[in-house]
């Protein structure tokens, strides 16, 4: 019998998507006041922040995991990482605010052969649950999940 793939989303943080915004609102205003004190620099000015907003946009909404039978497949905007499960070591609830393809705090971070990577998916519990499901030796333990 085969597991169907199964994809969680991101887990979004308020504060950082209204931070984004008021950043966001604030360089549009700036350069649009640019654009008509100085064009040239207005107009380079609006194409980066076009471009800077972009890609805040598409990792906003391109950012999710996907547990396929043997894999675990990362999402976010333009980046993607794989990650088999059978590397995977264990699985441990952090608030790590290092960078990584996640849009809260409130993360997991998957330690495996190749290093460690911080995702949020929505249901932490339902992704440590298909997660458990589709790689051997790995058990939950609480909020964990864990090669004993």
């Amino acid at each position: 019998m085969t597991i169907p793939d199964k994809i969680h989303r991101s887990k979004r943080d308020a504060w950082l998507v209204a931070v984004l915004a008021v950043a966001g609102t604030l360089s549009l205003g700036i350069s649009v006041v640019a654009l008509f004190e100085e064009p040239a620099t207005g107009l380079m000015t609006l194409a980066v922040l076009l471009v800077a907003g972009g890609f805040v946009v598409w990792t906003f909404t391109r950012t999710f995991y996907v547990l396929t039978a043997t894999d675990l497949l990362i999402r976010s905007g333009p980046f993607r990482w794989s990650i088999p499960l059978a590397h995977v070591r264990q699985v441990l609830p952090t608030r790590n605010p290092l960078s990584s393809p996640a849009l809260s705090l409130d993360r997991l971070a998957i330690r495996h052969a190749s290093g460690t990577i911080m995702i949020s998916p929505e249901d932490q519990r339902r992704f440590l649950e298909d997660l458990v499901e589709r790689t051997p030796g790995l058990v939950l333990d609480g909020t964990r999940a864990i090669r004993p």
